[in-house]
């Protein structure tokens, strides 16, 4: 099984390659004027090996773009990827559910429903409030 390829890796490499392309360059030409086989620019471009900044910025120069345009393919592609991937649990979090855990299974069950109503709305004070009235008076506030 193939190891899954990094979403800027390959971010990166479309970039490259799209320039390149618009450029009228071969991967030759390209792996040749940065001193690299062009199966090496290959492999850049389809982000199966990950590409030196100073190599990507040499390359982007040759290509004649900003290496700026790689700057950013990346960040979009982090930016993209996070909302996919699950994030680990902060400390807090993981103190919060310990906390929670020791908890009769009652109370447990009324903290999920809040936080479940919480995270629902998109008015996250209102819907609390009116999860206070609903029978969870700790919950209410002044406003």
């Amino acid at each position: 099984m193939k190891p899954e390829r990094d979403p800027m890796d390959v971010a990166v490499g479309a970039k490259l390659r799209k320039r390149r392309l618009a450029a009228r360059l071969s991967l030759a030409d390209v792996g040749k004027g940065v001193g690299v086989t062009y199966q090496q620019v290959q492999k850049y471009e389809s982000g199966a090996n990950r590409v030196a900044f100073a190599t990507a910025v040499r390359l982007a120069e040759f290509i004649g773009f900003d290496g700026d345009e790689l700057v950013a393919a990346a960040v979009s592609a982090v930016e993209t990827s996070e909302h996919a991937r699950p994030r680990a649990p902060s400390a807090r979090a993981l103190a919060l559910a310990q906390r929670v855990d020791r908890l009769p299974a009652g109370q447990r069950t009324a903290i999920d429903r809040i936080v479940e109503a919480i995270l629902d709305s998109p008015n996250n004070r209102s819907d609390l409030a009116e999860v206070a009235r609903d029978g969870h008076p700790a919950l209410s506030y002044a406003h």
